[in-house]
């Protein structure tokens, strides 16, 4: 309700990360976002946004790539369904600790920020809107005649917990709203 007042319609999509395996209608009616995969394409004032978790579009580690295929494969997804919700939990924040501990550092150019987001741009969207990196950054280039722009939000654990707002006119980041007491 922070977010949408009372008097403002809007409405919140949420994009899968790296262990939102399982997040779906059950998540969507308690939540009232709408889930979208780890991709989607929508039409905000007149653009095509490509909303994105990223990890397809900024990962340079090929360990993540086998992680993530298999945890999103239907034996697996199925295998989750049978384990009580407190030990899943605990095996994600284990996974997540494995992976900070072995993903290798990377220190992102912004110029290469763009370049990964150019086939993107190329097969029609006019702005990107991503995660997975943590690198809160907003870029703005011509490419062929046309503004484009690239948003990579920061981490919600944590992090900047940071979300990108359209005005009807505008994209731009904004702070999640803090509750007090958290």
């Amino acid at each position: 309700s922070d977010v949408c007042s009372s008097d403002l319609s809007c409405r919140v999509f949420f994009i899968k990360g790296n262990r939102d395996y399982l997040v779906e209608e059950k998540f969507e009616k308690q939540t009232g976002m709408k889930v979208l995969g780890d991709r989607a394409r929508v039409d905000l004032g007149g653009r095509t946004v490509l909303l994105a978790h990223g990890d397809f579009i900024y990962n340079t580690n090929p360990k993540y790539t086998a992680y993530r295929t298999m945890m999103r494969s239907k034996p697996i997804e199925d295998l989750w369904l049978q384990v009580p919700s407190f030990v899943g939990r605990s095996l994600v924040r284990g996974f997540r600790t494995v992976s900070k501990k072995t993903t290798p550092s990377y220190t992102w150019k912004r110029d290469e920020l763009f370049e990964r987001a150019k086939p993107f741009f190329e097969q029609g969207a006019d702005v990107l809107i991503t995660g997975h990196i943590h690198l809160p950054t907003h870029l703005r280039e011509t490419l062929n005649g046309r503004p484009r722009e690239v948003f990579i939000m920061g981490d919600w654990c944590g992090g900047t917990q940071d979300y990108v707002e359209h005005d009807g006119r505008d994209f731009q980041f904004k702070p999640w709203p803090q509750r007090a007491g958290t």
